[in-house]
């Protein structure tokens, strides 16, 4: 396999080694402070949540640099994600990881191996909405919202993070759809999503020190997600130029 346009020790491994460090020695003061406080059932449950933010960050990777097999890892991932909202009372999230995030990200890997450029690359025909459909996606997002902030969140939503939490259902959930059709966009709205995420956590963990590793997490993904912007954006506009190139190529033959 060719080695992905963009991967770096600096960019990549050492901030995934530092993440994922981070979230192995957070996990294992917790399971012992759990340990000592001789809660029954606790340090299962530690163990469970701490499961797949240990996943996370070889999915961010991944997804980073438009590899189709973030898709998949990713996709089984939510379900683990899933279990931890459902405690959090995260349930725009929950419905979010088990109702969309599964089901699409796997239809995006399949997606995304049809699509590939050629046999011999893992790479990718990127598209972008233009101005016209960015404007429009925008309007869309926010009436969606709107109708759950203001008449779904106070029937599902916690009280304390439905703000943060319906934002993130919403952005979510269009980055997950978009980016299974390949539209660079898709790592824009997840940034909105990612700095939601993030918000979220730092709250949670305020009041609840053993989701740090789920903080950890975030913070790693609003780095990921900020390297895949540039990365994505940098991969359309050298497809588009490329495109251009064989077009006038063909012209003159």
């Amino acid at each position: 396999m060719k080695k992905r346009e963009g991967t770096s020790v600096i960019g990549d491994y050492i901030p995934l080694s530092i993440a994922t460090l981070s979230i192995i020695i957070f996990g294992i003061i917790n399971i012992c402070a759990m340990a000592s406080g001789q809660k029954e059932g606790s340090i299962p449950l530690a163990l469970f949540k701490l499961l797949p933010t240990l996943i996370s960050p070889i999915v961010l990777v991944l997804t980073a640099h438009a590899n189709r097999y973030g898709f998949l890892l990713g996709g089984f991932n939510s379900l683990l994600y899933a279990a931890t909202f459902f405690m959090e009372g995260l349930f725009f999230s929950l419905f979010t990881a088990v109702a969309v995030s599964f089901p699409v990200q796997v239809f995006s890997f399949f997606h995304w191996s049809r699509n590939r450029r050629d046999e011999d690359s893992e790479e990718v025909a990127l598209k972008s909405f233009g101005v016209k459909g960015n404007i429009l996606m925008i309007l869309a997002m926010t009436a969606v919202w709107a109708i759950c902030y203001f008449f779904i969140g106070d029937l599902i939503a916690s009280q304390n993070y439905k703000l943060f939490d319906t934002i993130g259902f919403v952005t979510g959930m269009a980055c997950t759809f978009i980016a299974a059709f390949r539209y660079v966009e898709s790592m824009y709205i997840n940034f909105v999503c990612i700095v939601c995420s993030v918000l979220t956590w730092v709250s949670i963990t305020v009041n609840d020190p053993s989701s740090v590793n789920y903080l950890i997490n975030s913070l790693y993904s609003l780095y990921t997600v900020i390297q895949a912007s540039f990365i994505w954006t940098k991969l359309y506009i050298k497809q588009k130029r490329e495109l251009a190139e064989a077009q006038v190529e063909a012209l003159h033959e």
